[in-house]
């Protein structure tokens, strides 16, 4: 796998030995050893001459830098730092981020185009900064900060090899992720281990350390903004995206996003492209005859891999190992499949990750919130609702619904959001029905209260503000997370056209009313027309009618029957480790009771099984495991070893 990872501290070196257990002939690798500093890196240059995983340092070995992802402006940077006097650079990408940082200090993160994690040792000043990307989820970085010493890495594992480290859960993330899906930095699912938000550093100096937002998103509106414009921004990122020495092909769903990707890059390829698509064979969710469509409007050579839902679910163990902490999504499991057979035919992907998100795909309830606090602003009844608009919703129907108004329009914006993920994992598995599924190890962490990844900006309105929570909730740590992960697992590259800066900034700076279009009256009742600028800009010039007119699916997975296939008549206590019911993380009861109306249909229960068989194979493989291997070539597998 992909990495950075390093150490500082006494006995760096023998700390960075078992950390560095990861060979692979496919990577270049380098390194940075000394008694007290050890970096290291290891890497898939898709671009020989720019791309290297040797730790960097300048003239004086001062500053030494190593890192992972890519960088697609270094030809822009490397002239702005030759101006500057930088006269002896390389051109590698790892020599120009030690430059720009000697010349420019953090302010250089403003600077780069593409997705990334950066680690930088500033010899002078005796500290170290670790960076990620503004995107997250593709590249992440890990670290542990204690007063003696400091380790990082862009993967869990390296530092679960650390051999003082103690492995243990964090109680409250795990309640977390069983009531809003999602594991949200800087905590994570293990105690005394932090990962970076996007666009963060940590700067750990003199046994201390902070976070500090070095890249931030741009929101200067841009009402005079063309289509064209747009479009000649959107094909020069395409154009890098495609600049490889290496085996490429397109991600196609079929959908809006993708097609666009794939229209774009037959206008610039020079040979025929390679597109890849996955058959959902399971009832209405088979979306592969769009992708056929599109392949042959844009004559691509396509190909479509079906999985087996059957057996679907054998490869959790993997996925699990590679994921590194639970993950709600189960559209992870089709996107495994499908890049284990795209990795025997091409070693980069380019996905069409990025619209949903970056146009902001809960308007409904950014225009709710707008118009219940213009309309109740005047009146009482917000000050009358909010002592017992925390207390769950009352018995009375009608109290209930102005409840419902108050905490859309008068909750913390992110929490009402979060209100709003809730949905799929909490009211949807059962509401407070649900409430028993919890043991009593994690019952006390249920009333803490969400932190959410960014503080309330004023400068904001309420449609781009819920559109950054959403684009790092859902986009980093969901959609983002889940291509990064299954990329690296199978030794591939992913390059996402959309998550590039001109693209991103000119998006954010468009209105609401040129990201979703419809009156107010259609934003509320969910009937705008989303991405209505992408539409414009570059679908009408390049897509077939049928594909524009395709409405908005989704990466459906059926989980339901994947659930029931996969338990048979098994009980909880056969599927779960013993450890983990010792554990009293969760209630066997009530587990005992949804195994079996999942088994006869009387209630799907498949979501939260799911959620609870990946949060097993997680605590086997990384609290009570090494986490150096998956446990099982397959679930049944695994759980053969457990009975």
């Amino acid at each position: 796998m992909q990495a950075i990872f390093g150490y500082l501290g006494e006995n760096a070196k023998h700390n960075f030995s078992h950390m560095n257990y990861f060979p692979n002939k496919e990577y270049s690798y380098g390194e940075f050893l000394s008694p007290t500093l050890a970096m290291g890196a290891r890497r898939i240059p898709v671009l020989k001459d720019i791309q290297v995983a040797q730790c960097s340092s300048d003239e004086k070995n001062q500053i030494r830098a190593v890192m992972l992802g890519e960088i697609f402006n270094t030809r822009d940077l490397l002239e702005k730092l030759r101006q500057k006097g930088h006269h002896m650079l390389s051109g590698k990408d790892t020599d120009i981020i030690v430059h720009l940082y000697k010349e420019f200090g953090l302010e250089m993160f403003k600077m780069l185009d593409g997705l990334y994690s950066i680690a930088l040792w500033d010899e002078k000043s005796r500290k170290i900064i670790v960076s990620v990307d503004r995107y997250g989820g593709i590249h992440r970085c890990y670290f542990i900060a204690k007063a003696d010493f400091f380790a990082f890495s862009s993967s869990v594992k390296h530092l679960l090899a650390i051999p003082a480290f103690e492995r243990a859960v964090n109680p409250k993330i795990l309640a977390r992720f069983f009531t809003t899906g999602h594991i949200i930095p800087p905590e994570t699912s293990f105690q005394d281990i932090q990962q970076l938000p996007p666009g963060y550093a940590v700067i750990y100096q003199n046994g201390s350390f902070k976070l500090e937002l070095v890249d931030g998103f741009q929101f200067t509106k841009n009402r005079t903004a063309s289509t064209e414009e747009f479009y000649h921004i959107f094909e020069q990122s395409m154009r890098a995206r495609l600049e490889s020495d290496r085996k490429k092909a397109l991600l196609l769903s079929g959908g809006l996003d993708s097609s666009c990707n794939v229209a774009m890059a037959s206008t610039l390829a020079g040979s025929t492209l390679k597109t890849i698509t996955a058959k959902i064979a399971h009832g209405n969710l088979d979306e592969s005859n769009f992708a056929n469509i599109m392949a042959q409007h844009c004559r691509t050579s396509h190909h479509e891999f079906t999985p087996d839902m059957d057996r679907a679910l054998d490869p959790l163990p993997q996925i699990a190992f590679w994921f590194e902490e639970p993950f709600m999504d189960t559209s992870a499991v089709p996107v495994y499949h499908v890049f284990n057979d795209a990795k025997n035919i091409v070693q980069l992907l380019i996905s069409g990750d990025g619209p949903d998100h970056l146009f902001g795909r809960h308007y409904p309830l950014a225009s709710r919130r707008k118009f219940f606090r213009t309309v109740l602003f005047l009146t009482d009844l917000p000050f009358l609702l909010r002592p017992i608009s925390n207390n769950g919703l009352s018995s009375n129907r009608r109290l209930a619904a102005l409840q419902k108004v108050w905490r859309i329009g008068f909750l913390p914006l992110q929490q009402a959001y979060i209100d709003r993920y809730m949905q799929p994992t909490w009211h949807t598995m059962g509401g407070k029905g649900m409430l028993p599924f919890f043991g009593t190890a994690l019952k006390k962490e249920l009333e803490t209260t969400f932190e959410p990844l960014l503080a309330a900006d004023g400068k904001l309105d309420w449609f781009n503000h819920l559109t950054m929570v959403d684009y790092h909730i859902d986009g980093s740590f969901g959609v983002f997370e889940k291509i990064g992960r299954m990329a690296n697992g199978f030794n591939l590259v992913v390059r996402e056209p959309y998550l590039q800066r001109d693209v991103t900034n000119f998006i954010f700076g468009l209105p609401r009313k040129l990201r979703v279009g419809g009156r107010f009256i259609d934003l509320m009742r969910t009937r705008g027309q989303k991405k209505l600028f992408l539409r414009k800009a570059v679908g009408e010039r390049l897509l077939p009618a049928r594909t524009l007119k395709k409405s908005k699916a989704g990466f459906l997975s059926p989980t339901d029957f994947w659930i029931r296939k996969a338990i048979g008549q098994k009980q909880p206590k056969d599927v779960l480790c013993s450890e983990l019911i010792k554990a009293e993380f969760f209630n066997l009861s009530f587990l005992n009771r949804i195994f079996d109306e999942h088994r006869t249909e009387k209630r799907q229960w498949g979501r939260l099984i799911y959620n609870l068989i990946f949060t097993d194979i997680w605590y086997r493989t990384f609290i009570l495991g090494n986490g150096q291997k998956p446990l099982g070539v397959t679930l049944e597998n695994l759980w053969t070893k457990t009975g």
